[in-house]
């Protein structure tokens, strides 16, 4: 689904389930609801006149390639209409029980924080209410061990979209590996736009927390 950050005014992909801006930036995704209450938001028309390509496997058209282009301010248009169509059937979901349970869940920092094992440290990516896009963080082993852990801030991606002035978004990163006995200092990060599928590839250097 497709909706739009509060805030800013730029749309976002959400590949499965609701998709509910939070505060601007964040979004609930995969929320439990009766397929009569989806069909509302799910159900789409293709606009007038609008760029079109074939599906795989067939010769139907694609009606939704308009889509695609989430900057375009007639995209937007789009977006809110659904989410008045949506809000309409629904009602307004952040006054229910289930959005604040599942908004708790998503910002609490009990989460346990997944790990990534790189060389002789361990990442990990972030998200709660204070970094709604995202720190990327390492640690030691020792360290992720102990049950008060002291993370390193690698990326912090708020601060990064703000400086850019690019609504980016976390894609995951592939380190370089040179060797045994080199040190595991330089990746391809992929960021997102947007959120969007295509990404931009840029080659960091973790021991610095600079790019290249």
């Amino acid at each position: 689904l497709l909706w739009q950050h509060r805030s800013s005014g730029a749309c976002e992909w959400q590949p499965s389930g609701l998709a509910l801006p939070h505060g601007g930036q964040m979004a609930l995704g995969k929320l439990s609801l009766p397929l009569s209450a989806l069909a509302s938001c799910l159900v789409v028309r293709a606009r007038a006149g609008a760029p079109t390509r074939s599906l795989r496997g067939g010769g139907d058209e694609d009606p939704y390639l308009w889509l695609e282009n989430t900057g375009n301010p007639e995209v937007t248009e789009w977006v809110l209409g659904q989410n008045r169509r949506t809000l309409a059937g629904l009602g307004e979901v952040e006054s229910g029980r289930l959005y604040h349970e599942v908004l708790e869940s998503l910002e609490t920092t009990s989460k346990i924080p997944a790990p990534t094992a790189i060389g002789d440290s361990v990442y990990n990516f972030w998200r709660d209410a204070d970094h709604v896009r995202g720190l990327w963080r390492r640690t030691t082993w020792r360290g992720y061990a102990a049950s008060d852990v002291e993370w390193e801030t690698v990326l912090d991606l708020d601060e990064l979209a703000s400086s850019e002035g690019k609504p980016w978004v976390w894609k995951g990163c592939k380190f370089l590996k040179r060797g045994p006995s080199s040190p595991f200092d330089l990746c391809l990060m992929q960021l997102s736009s947007g959120g969007g599928d295509a990404v931009i590839v840029r080659e960091f250097n973790t021991t610095s927390k600079a790019f290249v």
